[in-house]
């Protein structure tokens, strides 16, 4: 350290990390109009966890807060590119959800008709022939149902 010589500054935000939480939280904060945060990131944007990702947005759930951040989180998705004026290559694929057990169905038509209450409307029970058109490596006749 200089002596005699003053090197503090003040900011009103700090954010630790530059993974796409804290990059978010530095957009909106700043949308938002906070024009005081700093961004600290020890290595390059998305060097973490989040550069390493696969880049599934998981949107089935079982609790209303899971449900309702799976919701946000696939809106944020879908207008990435009119928020941010940017391409992204976001694909709506979606997973299947199958089980041969009729306690297991059970619960996933109940987490099924919480999402709908919720606000994830797309979400779907399967049963009879459309979950033998998602099992091509299963064998259909020992599915009970699933989820999609």
């Amino acid at each position: 350290m200089i002596p005699n010589r003053k090197r503090t500054k003040t900011v009103d935000t700090v954010i630790v990390g530059g993974g796409i939480v804290g990059v978010s939280l530095a957009f909106y904060l700043s949308s938002l109009g906070l024009s005081d945060v700093i961004l600290l990131e020890g290595n390059g944007l998305a060097s973490g966890c989040t550069g390493g990702s696969m880049g599934g947005v998981r949107q089935q759930f079982s609790t209303p807060v899971e449900i309702e951040i799976a919701v946000r989180g696939r809106r944020f998705w879908q207008t990435f590119e009119q928020v941010f004026n940017y391409p992204c290559r976001y694909y709506q694929d979606g997973y299947l959800l199958l089980t041969g057990r009729e306690d297991l169905y059970a619960k996933l038509y109940d987490a099924t008709a919480l999402q709908h209450e919720v606000g994830a409307t797309w979400a779907k029970m399967l049963g009879g022939d459309d979950r033998r058109a998602g099992a091509t490596r299963s064998d259909p006749t020992r599915l009970h149902g699933g989820c999609g």
